[in-house]
């Protein structure tokens, strides 16, 4: 299973399922019928699992990441390899995946469990192994183990390990005009209303298909919608591109939405300043690669300016999609699960580098949400 999932939207979810696993042609009447009473019994263990005749194309992230689970299950494979498997899946069906691992290691699966959340390692895993910049920083059972422990050997740093672990408060230091968002609509979501002043940090929080992810696109102008929207006293209008000139700036767990991966690092990060600048005035190539390096040294991006996006992983990916919004001062920045891929320790180094804080949580009705990892 991997993170970036590789099924296809054009297919239904039971057609995902078998996908590969047919030869030649599509499915028959009775063939269909059959693959779809197989994925509606395998579908019983994950509630919320999209209905078996569903285009995966609309049902969102969380329904991509449970047909694969799903087709992980069906596949009936002696080894498993599951990469950030619980990535979008709440704390009920967290549970149900871990049960089902279990039965799957008492038939004799082996399995390899790679994730960030620390707890569902401790939870399903019987050894644990920590990779620190390619080598094994620690490796053993996980009986006995801490999350702190975890933490100091994917850091090497106690006090990062700390600052995850410690309940944290942070003072208001709003001041000045910022967001303010008056009956926002869009799709199911509102009427919404909430404001954000310059320099205050608000999570909304939420399940996945909540809503907060429309309300974020609707205000970054990706979704059509109704109400009104201001920056700094500046109404916003038009699409994407004249509010990342008005000071908007997106970050998306989705990094197909605010990435290019057939382009290099160096293109990916400058297209914030390219979007702010216009034809008229055109980024010199040169200066893109100097600028993407000054970026990757700042923000350990493992990886080279100009090798293809597709080509770092989801993790590195994040990095830069959110630090290229570092070049820019005075930018609003709406984020949905921007550290997807991150360790806490990650994005807790991250945060206390830029002097970023963890934000405070908010009640926005009818709609709540979280960032994820911070």
């Amino acid at each position: 299973m991997h993170q970036e999932l590789p099924l296809l939207p054009n297919l239904t979810a039971a057609e995902n399922m078998v996908l590969g696993q047919q030869l030649g042609g599509f499915l028959s009447g009775r063939k269909r019928r059959e693959v779809e009473a197989e994925y509606r019994h395998r579908a019983e263990m994950f509630p919320g699992a999209p209905p078996a005749d569903a285009l995966l194309g609309p049902v969102g992230l969380h329904g991509w990441q449970m047909t694969a689970i799903i087709r992980a299950r069906y596949l009936g494979s002696r080894v498993v390899i599951l990469d950030e498997p619980t990535s979008s899946l709440d704390a009920g069906e967290r549970r149900m995946l871990h049960d089902n691992l279990r039965r799957m290691a008492r038939d004799g699966v082996a399995i390899l469990y790679v994730s960030h959340f620390l707890e569902d390692v401790l939870d399903v895993c019987d050894d644990a192994t920590v990779l620190r910049d390619g080598r094994v920083a620690l490796g053993r059972s996980a009986s006995g183990l801490s999350e702190r422990d975890l933490l100091v050997a994917m850091t090497g740093d106690a006090l990062a390990a700390d600052t995850v672990m410690a309940s944290s408060s942070y003072p208001n230091l709003a001041n000045g005009l910022g967001l303010a968002v008056r009956g926002l609509r869009c799709g199911g979501v509102g009427p919404l209303d909430f404001t954000v002043a310059a320099g205050e940090r608000v999570g909304l929080y939420g399940l996945e298909g909540s809503g907060s992810r429309d309300a974020l696109e609707a205000i970054f102008g990706l979704r059509p919608h109704t109400g009104e929207i201001s920056w700094r006293g500046s109404q916003l209008r038009g699409d994407a591109g004249t509010r990342i000139a008005a000071g908007i700036g997106f970050v998306s767990g989705d990094s197909a939405r605010t990435l290019i991966g057939e382009r290099s690092v160096a293109r990916n990060h400058s297209l914030t300043t390219l979007a702010n600048r216009g034809q008229i005035s055109p980024l010199h190539a040169s200066e893109e690669v100097r600028s993407a390096w000054s970026a990757i040294k700042r923000l350990a991006v493992k990886g080279e300016a100009t090798q293809p996006m597709r080509s770092l992983s989801g993790g590195n990916q994040q990095k830069v999609a959110l630090g290229r919004w570092l070049e820019r001062s005075g930018v609003c920045l709406l984020a949905t699960d921007p550290t997807r891929g991150w360790t806490c320790a990650g994005g807790a180094r991250f945060i206390r580098r830029w002097s970023i804080p963890a934000p405070r949580a908010t009640r926005c009705w009818p709609i709540r949400w979280t960032l994820k990892n911070w």
